[in-house]
């Protein structure tokens, strides 16, 4: 993989599998003077958390949208992109704490510096001591911003990844459903005419077959005798409807469709 162009730090070997973003301080005993830092990052981070990924309690009717949201393709979509414009939210208000902590950082590293100082040596001397003193805080900064963006982004993917798998799911359920629905023998002109090609001319060879052709079509098919009969009383009964689908059959075999 090109280092220039990853992004991601790699996990260690050993953390795979386990969450990095639980806490590690759940006792104030737990905190010393050595890990004074990370515990004081971690409280940063967490009422970070509590107030800008804050939401709204919902009001009663989005509790009942909620309760009667279908499970199908289309909700999943509007979750997905409500998840991510959150998300997205997220970020500008973390980039913007971000920028304020770089901004101190420089605020003082200036306020540091002795500009009374008249003699250039030791003034250069101690800008430069100070320009490494503050380097190395912000390598820890980058570090540190870094790491509030992965556990971001690990909230994130937790939410939207089952997401993903669900609309996925739902969208083959919904597609298994059409083509069951289109393979249906119709029960009206109107059904006749939403059906597919391949089903219409199914169809029309039943309605003007003779009724031992229509035994092996049944069996061919799987169809009913009670899923077909509506249509067969339309076409009995109603001329310009035996017509109709006489001529759809016509218009199949000069297609070249019929098989």
């Amino acid at each position: 993989m090109n280092t220039e162009t990853q992004t991601i730090r790699l996990p260690r070997p050993e953390y795979k599998g386990q969450n990095g973003f639980l806490p590690q301080f759940m006792d104030p005993e737990q905190i010393t003077d050595q890990n004074l830092p990370d515990a004081l990052e971690r409280q940063l981070r967490f009422e970070f958390f509590l107030e800008h990924q804050k939401r709204d309690v919902p009001d009663f009717e989005a509790m009942e949208a909620e309760v009667d949201r279908k499970d199908d393709e289309a909700s999943f979509n509007r979750q997905i992109e409500s998840l991510k414009i959150s998300h997205y939210e997220d970020l500008d208000k973390l980039y913007d704490m971000n920028m304020e902590e770089y901004a101190e950082s420089l605020q003082e590293q200036y306020s540091t510096r002795d500009h009374t100082s008249q003699q250039q040596e030791i003034y250069e001397e101690e800008r430069m001591a100070i320009v490494d003193l503050y380097e190395t805080e912000r390598a820890r900064l980058q570090i540190r911003w870094h790491d509030r963006f992965e556990q971001l982004r690990h909230s994130y993917l937790q939410q939207l990844v089952p997401l993903g798998e669900a609309r996925k799911n739902a969208a083959a359920e919904e597609e298994r459903q059409r083509k069951l629905l289109e393979k249906m023998f119709p029960q009206s002109k109107e059904d006749f005419d939403s059906k597919p090609t391949e089903t219409k001319l199914r169809a029309a060879r039943f309605l003007v077959a003779d009724p031992a052709r229509q035994e092996r079509l049944l069996n061919d098919y799987g169809w009913a005798w009670r899923q077909v009969q509506p249509l067969i009383d339309i076409f009995k009964k109603d001329v310009s409807g035996r017509n109709f689908f006489q001529a759809s059959f016509l218009t199949f075999l000069l297609d070249g469709l019929c098989f």
